[in-house]
């Protein structure tokens, strides 16, 4: 049995957002997202400790630095990341919070 390790709760969403991987852009979408990370698909092999550029387009551009701390091969050429945010500004994370609220869910859950 795994242990559960999350601080925070990730909501289900399935939102597209850009990955900038090596400098090179692939377009993915979210599983679930949280206040400190995400769940993405993308198109592009990377390994646990990998950084790299995430934007999520609401109705704002956010913009994360994220490291991967899970990484899982699905199917070719289609895995997935548990991605942990690094580098944020509370300024983003209140906004980026804002905007999940607007979606539907309740802040007081994050």
């Amino acid at each position: 049995m795994e242990i559960e390790r999350r601080i925070h709760t990730r909501h289900p969403m399935a939102i597209e957002v850009n990955a900038t991987v090596k400098n090179k852009c692939f377009a993915g979408v979210t599983k679930d997202i949280s206040k400190a990370g995400l769940g993405i698909f993308l198109p592009v092999k990377m390994t646990r400790g990998d950084r790299f550029a995430v934007e999520v387009v609401l109705s704002e551009t956010f913009h994360f630095t994220g490291v991967v701390v899970i990484s899982k091969r699905i199917k070719w050429r289609c895995y997935f990341y548990g991605v942990q945010f690094l580098e944020v500004q509370q300024e983003t994370t209140d906004a980026f919070l804002q905007h999940i609220e607007a979606m539907g869910l309740e802040i007081n859950s994050f």
